[in-house]
């Protein structure tokens, strides 16, 4: 069976300037978001191998759903101009690749990747994987045969979810998941859903009824076993609900004019258009990485290959100091997630991996941290080896009790926190706690800020702020709860 990859090329593009530090090329050119979509895309062709590749992209200006709902996405602060001006160099990497791109007034990209996984899979013998950012493409996920490739967190930590994988995350199949945003709505997105359903509640509904349109119907029954509060509640918002449901549903039916011979890149490719697009930004580490598409091999060639500065051969006994070197980066920039060290050598670019371990030391020295490396995470890097190695035992009951009660927990402290703040928001989202913290409660006091220049709003710092706000040990116990949730 062949492969098409479908690739949300802004949702790709946004996590990579999020993930890395504001780089720049020799011109002055901020590039982090180019490096890291390029990254992600020799990436998946390593771990993919797809026969067929197309993108689509988000256009400037209102969608539908705006039209629709005049909320949607609007407590979202507008991306920086850096990052808006990486999009054309984005496109050219895709051009060089041989990846055609679509995009289309009044709809997302993700409209555009329904339609086209509705086009391009109907009656052929054709896998599908949708490489994304978020987590939106999963209603789209078919049993094995139409999968989303996204990232846990930072660009390298992937994950593919298939129908199964959807199940085990959310308890639902994938086409539920617009029936739970109706009901639990979407902070992220700003969809409103039913005030007071959280994700156990919707999660449980469904489960039972399968749709909003069967739990209605059933509501509405003389013989609903629905508890009379619930029920209230779900009536009350019946038209907002199922409004909400259609606003997080991907149109699958566009006007757009696609084969398979135009997804072939590799009939496409053009390495030497990719490789002086990647010298103009340089991005040196990742030329050495571009596939051989004659001869079709995606392994990456060893530095010994490389012509220009790179991390040196990674022989066993080094493997400890390439961790080291990876926490140290983290410890400096934790918007960092899981640094590859072709990442890392962007950033600090030197002359081999002793000078980069060098660089780094004196960094942490200078950042006072270099006792907390030292003596707390480089001691846990064989111990975490081991466990990942043997395992340990747990009682899965007491396990379970926990995340019953975490769950309940995390339900009342969000619940708390959206009337604190006045909106509901994505707690998780660092952007928007910090445009609800500092802009809209304007939070104030002496912390750090990021290598962006923005107010962190990393745990140490938000202790320093915990009597200014209420809101703050709301947050901090959220994310305590959240981590004991997902460990």
């Amino acid at each position: 069976m062949k492969t098409l990859v479908l690739i949300d090329a802004n949702a790709l593009i946004h996590r990579a300037f999020h993930a890395l530090p504001p780089l720049r090329n020799q011109a002055g050119i901020v590039t982090n978001a180019v490096f890291g979509f390029s990254s992600t895309i020799l990436k998946m062709l390593k771990d993919l191998e797809p026969n067929y590749i197309a993108a689509a992209y988000d256009l400037p200006g209102p969608t539908f759903r705006h039209e629709a709902y005049e909320e949607y996405k609007s407590h979202r602060a507008k991306a920086p101009d850096e990052l808006y001006s990486q999009i054309p160099y984005t496109k050219k990497v895709l051009e060089g690749f041989g990846i055609p791109s679509y995009e289309m007034k009044g709809y997302e990209a993700d409209d555009i990747i329904a339609t086209l996984t509705e086009k391009l899979g109907q009656g052929k013998d054709l896998k599908i994987i949708i490489v994304t950012g978020d987590l939106d493409a999963l209603q789209l996920v078919k049993n094995k045969k139409i999968v989303v490739y996204t990232m846990k967190k930072g660009l390298s930590d992937t994950i593919i979810y298939d129908e199964n994988m959807v199940m085990e995350r959310y308890g639902l199949k994938p086409d539920q998941l617009t029936d739970y945003k109706g009901l639990k709505g979407d902070p992220s997105d700003n969809i409103p859903g039913v005030p007071g359903i959280g994700d156990k509640t919707a999660s449980g509904l469904l489960k039972e009824y399968g749709t909003i349109e069967n739990l209605y119907k059933k509501l509405k029954s003389p013989k609903t076993r629905i508890k009379e509060s619930l029920g209230g509640k779900l009536l009350e918002n019946e038209e907002q609900a199922i409004f909400s449901k259609h606003l997080a549903m991907m149109v699958k039916d566009l006007d757009i004019d696609i084969d398979l011979k135009k997804a072939d890149w590799k009939e496409n490719f053009n390495r030497g258009d990719l490789e002086n697009i990647f010298k103009e930004l340089n991005f040196t580490s990742l030329i050495a990485r571009i596939p051989n598409v004659k001869n079709f091999s995606v392994s990456v060639p060893l530095p010994k290959q490389m012509e220009l500065p790179k991390p040196g051969k990674i022989s066993k006994d080094s493997e400890e100091q390439v961790k080291k070197i990876q926490i140290a980066a983290w410890l400096l920039n934790s918007e960092l997630k899981e640094p590859t060290l072709d990442e890392i050598y962007f950033i600090y670019k030197p002359k081999d991996i002793s000078e980069l371990y060098k660089i780094l030391l004196k960094k942490l020295i200078d950042a006072e941290l270099i006792k907390l490396f030292e003596e707390i995470e480089v001691p846990l890097i064989p111990i975490l080896a081991e466990m990942e190695k043997n395992g340990f035992k747990v009682d899965k009951k007491e396990i379970e009790k926990l995340d019953r009660f975490a769950e309940k927990e995390i339900e009342k402290l969000e619940e708390k926190i959206h009337k604190l703040a006045g909106v509901k928001f994505n707690i998780s989202s660092t952007k928007q706690l910090s445009e609800i913290l500092f802009n809209r409660l304007k939070i104030s006091g002496r912390i750090r800020k990021t290598p962006k220049g923005k107010l962190s709003t990393r745990a140490a710092e938000l202790e320093k702020l915990i009597e200014t706000h209420p809101i703050i040990p709301l947050i901090l116990n959220y994310r305590e709860l959240q981590k004991l949730k997902t460990t």
